[in-house]
């Protein structure tokens, strides 16, 4: 295979695989620091003077979680369509040789759809914790109207 074209496929497959890896510890953290702050807001709903204000606290940063999440399949496959694309370039591969070297590039479309599942796993339970935490502040809103 040209020289120039492994380089470049090298550097795409490391670059998703970084990219992947950067996204799966993002969206963990922010899972881990959103149900931080969730459980404090649902121990002091009073500190809202509105709900409009609480609705707001509750939904920063979900946008990123979700863009992370449906972004990522398109990286992964990004990655593997331009490995295939490469390998492809090289007529020169044994049948054995050009499966293995388009098996490789399908291991990125293969992380993304774990990192897309892990992300609308999180995503989905963070909106359902905080439509929970909103519920708790209605409740204690009829409760304090009483």
């Amino acid at each position: 295979m040209n020289l120039e074209l492994e380089k470049v496929k090298l550097f795409v497959e490391e670059g998703v695989a970084a990219f992947l890896s950067f996204a799966l510890i993002f969206l963990l953290i922010a899972f881990l620091s959103k149900i931080i702050k969730f459980k404090f807001f649902s121990k002091n709903l009073n500190k809202f003077s509105t709900e409009e204000d609480l609705i707001l606290e509750l939904q920063k940063g979900l946008h990123l979680v979700s863009s992370i999440t449906t972004n990522s399949v398109y990286i992964g496959l990004f990655g593997t369509v331009v490995g295939i694309l490469i390998t492809l370039q090289n007529t020169n591969l044994e049948k054995a040789e050009l499966v293995a070297s388009l098996a490789l590039p399908l291991i990125s479309t293969a992380a993304a759809i774990v990192v897309a599942v892990v992300g609308n796993f999180i995503l989905n339970y963070l909106e359902e914790y905080a439509n929970r935490v909103l519920i708790l502040y209605k409740k204690e809103v009829k409760n304090v109207a009483k």
